[in-house]
């Protein structure tokens, strides 16, 4: 049976071109579906549509990463030396600083590690596929190659797909693309000399992105990490992060301030055996009180905490610090060059003026949410006290095919839309001017 395990984006382009026979017969399926034995057969060989956990790093590698940077290491070592000296006092107060940088800079990881974990809410729970000559609910790991799936308005694709039949099919594919545009998908192949990358095959879907309008059928081409939005989230787990320019220059700081002190101590060291007539054990003590002063003890945690207070402001403003150290860097921007989509933006819309009858209203609010109000002269106006509102309401309401959803949980979601995004934004305009949409 061809798989996905093949060079992938070959495998793709070439099923996306060959005509529906030709590619069932590869793929050992056919229009009405897998069998529910032969889907359990392929998820044991090539295993279940799923994208891989993070692994959870243990709190105790977290803590020792942060422990065996150099100036932490300086610490340590200056602590010891401190007790060593007979003087437990300064060593206990420099393992608390020690201990004070490590926490902080682990609680920012795992905030980090949260954000990315989103990613995997992208994909659904369950979709609509084609399993023994009828359409069933299946959960989504247990979609295989060869299956034939059942999508329509507000589904999100379960798995990269080639159309097999498509009604005025329209796809968001922001997560992949960026582009917050709707992109129309049909069952034509492309044409032969089309030499886009597969994402603009106009009769391929993708796992990950959104149905915002028609219906289609679809044999799924590949699952889990073999998929494009697989080889995302495989690209997310397999970068390692080089030092940043702040933990560079601290270790080179840490360096020097570790041959300066050790060439300071000596020299103390032989002027109290020489000069002032140490015993030995005494100038030993004395070489490592000098040591330990050279230490800077306060640095370590001044970086910390000037750090922190700067994550703290930025995440104010809805920016994530995956790495305390990344901030310095930060400060020391002037232009950042980004994608917008999902990125500074949601791919929502949202009505914020209205021009009605000569007059600018202004609507309050964000998101699909019905929260907010439409303001005339800074006064709440509702389409029940004016009938230009009203009647403005009524066609916003009427003449759209969105649908809003209200959240599962109001506390860790949002509402969100199935449909066109101008038209869901125009559904909660109806809804702030106080109209119910189901009811007009």
């Amino acid at each position: 049976m061809a798989t996905t395990n093949d060079s992938e984006p070959a495998a793709i382009r070439r099923w996306a071109c060959i005509p529906p026979d030709e590619l069932y017969e590869e793929l050992r399926s056919g229009p009405e579906g897998l069998s529910t034995v032969e889907a359990a057969r392929r998820l044991d060989v090539h295993g279940f549509n799923v994208l891989p956990e993070s692994k959870r790093v243990p709190l105790s590698r977290k803590a020792f990463a942060q422990v065996r940077n150099l100036f932490n290491v300086l610490l340590i070592l200056a602590a010891l030396l401190s007790f060593v000296s007979s003087s437990p006092q300064m060593g206990f107060a420099i393992l608390g600083v020690v201990l004070v940088a490590v926490l902080f800079s682990i609680f920012q990881e795992h905030r980090a590690e949260r954000a990315v974990e989103a990613l995997r809410q992208l994909v659904p729970d369950e979709a609509k596929v084609l399993r023994d000559g009828a359409v069933k609910k299946v959960p989504v790991p247990n979609i295989a190659v060869g299956d034939v799936i059942s999508l329509e308005e507000g589904d999100k694709v379960p798995a990269d797909a080639r159309l097999l039949t498509a009604f005025e099919v329209d796809v968001d594919n922001s997560t992949l693309t960026g582009e917050s545009e709707p992109a129309r998908r049909t069952a034509m192949p492309p044409s032969p000399d089309f030499d886009g990358p597969s994402t603009e095959f106009p009769n391929l879907v993708f796992a990950g992105t959104v149905v915002t309008a028609g219906t289609a059928t679809a044999v799924v081409l590949a699952t889990g990490l073999q998929t494009r939005f697989g080889e995302v989230v495989a690209i997310t787990h397999a970068v390692e992060e080089p030092l940043s320019p702040l933990q560079l220059q601290l270790n080179q700081a840490a360096k020097l301030n570790v041959y300066v002190a050790i060439a300071v101590s000596v020299v103390f060291l032989a002027v109290g055996l020489f000069v002032v007539h140490f015993q030995v054990p005494d100038g030993i003590l004395f070489m490592i009180g000098v040591l330990t002063c050279l230490v800077p003890e306060g640095l370590q945690i001044t970086v910390t905490l000037a750090l922190a207070m700067s994550s703290l402001s930025l995440s104010k403003r809805n920016v994530v610090v995956k790495r305390l150290s990344a901030v310095e860097t930060l400060g020391s921007t002037t232009v950042i060059c980004t994608d917008k989509t999902g990125t500074i933006t949601e791919g929502q819309m949202t009505v914020r003026k209205v021009w009605l009858s000569g007059r600018v209203l202004d609507v309050t609010g964000e998101g699909y949410g019905p929260e907010g109000r439409v303001l005339l002269d800074g006064k709440e106006i509702t389409a029940g006290g004016r009938t230009d509102l009203r009647l403005l309401s009524e066609v916003a309401a009427l003449n759209n095919k969105a649908t809003l959803v209200p959240p599962l949980d109001r506390r860790k979601s949002r509402w969100t839309a199935v449909g066109d995004s101008t038209e869901a934004a125009l559904l909660v305009l109806a809804a702030k001017a106080s109209l119910d949409p189901k009811k007009a």
